[in-house]
């Protein structure tokens, strides 16, 4: 902090725990003829969020690693 301190013009936000917030985050990408808007994923995924959709069911070691 002291370092954002000795700089002018500079503002600092503070803001409470994102994750828990119904806000919508947007993306917004430049692409040749204008822009791409897209909704941005803040929910965090958790293990009992996924769906397996393949033979192979991954064990539990492969999962934490997603």
């Amino acid at each position: 902090l002291n370092i954002l301190r000795q700089k002018k013009n500079r503002r600092l936000i503070k803001v409470g725990d994102l994750k828990n917030r119904d806000v919508q985050i947007k993306d917004i990408k430049k692409i040749p003829g204008g822009f791409l808007v897209q909704d941005r994923n803040i929910k965090e995924i958790t293990i009992e969020d996924l769906r397996v959709v393949t033979k192979r069911e991954p064990n539990k070691n492969e999962l934490e690693e997603l």
